[in-house]
């Protein structure tokens, strides 16, 4: 069991990894544009969700990571705490002002 929770533990990392850079060129992009800005309000608003659903992805994937290390009962709880987070996502208005 170890073993195979080591395994998911890997392919977790090297998939959080490279969401972590991507999600780091984003906010680059973000505070480029704040600068400079070169793109429609709608673009920078599709990029902002991008960038909301980036960063959850990249605390899912190492939270999940470092749960499945400990026991079965932190993994619930985070797995269950992560979907409370993505259900909040869908409902209209629950990204604060500065989100967008």
């Amino acid at each position: 069991m170890v073993v195979a929770r080591r395994g998911i533990g890997v392919v977790i990392g090297i998939i959080g990894e490279i969401l972590a850079f991507i999600t780091l060129i984003i906010i680059l992009f973000m505070y480029v544009h704040a600068r400079f800005p070169f793109l429609p309000a709608k673009a920078i608003q599709t990029v902002a969700l991008v960038r909301e659903v980036a960063i959850i992805a990249v605390i899912g994937l190492f939270g999940l990571r470092f749960a499945l290390k400990k026991s079965w009962t932190l993994t619930f709880i985070f797995i269950g705490l992560l979907v409370l987070v993505i259900s909040f996502m869908f409902l209209p208005g629950a990204l604060p002002s500065w989100a967008t």
